[in-house]
């Protein structure tokens, strides 16, 4: 080559060319828009402990689109925040079914509360996560 320069000079103008067109065409002005979430919640037979607890979140955790899990072990009461557009609330409800928790659908709605968590230890059911808690 005799110019070598003139063959950088063309890679750098086609670099500013590319820099130019990504900073104006390339990139979103905005970040993606969160997926719409709802609220369900489900009264819960057997919560008695911290395990049966652990179990149920799981459970609902592996449901593809849930966001969050809310349990209160006193009232047998679990909240479920979720993508309706990836999950129902059916299948929540039968996922917990089917771990050994009859779900039975009790409301639903932005406007139901995700809750805190419940406490063990009231009693419970009697094994060894439950022992010795009064």
């Amino acid at each position: 080559m005799k110019y070598p320069w003139k063959w950088w000079a063309g890679v750098l103008a086609g670099g500013a060319v590319l820099v130019v067109w990504l900073a104006f065409a390339g990139f979103p002005d905005e970040a993606p828009a969160a997926a719409a979430t709802d609220r369900v919640l489900f009264a819960v037979e057997g919560l008695s402990c911290g395990s049966c607890e652990g179990q149920v979140v799981k459970a609902l955790q592996a449901q593809p689109g849930v966001r969050a899990v809310g349990v209160d072990l006193r009232a047998g009461r679990v909240v479920v925040e979720y993508e309706p557009a990836v999950v129902d609330a059916k299948r929540l409800a039968d996922a917990v079914t089917r771990i050994g928790y009859p779900a039975r659908y009790l409301a639903s709605g932005p406007s139901v509360p995700l809750g805190q968590r419940g406490q063990a230890g009231d009693g419970g059911c009697g094994g060894s996560c439950c022992q010795g808690a009064q």
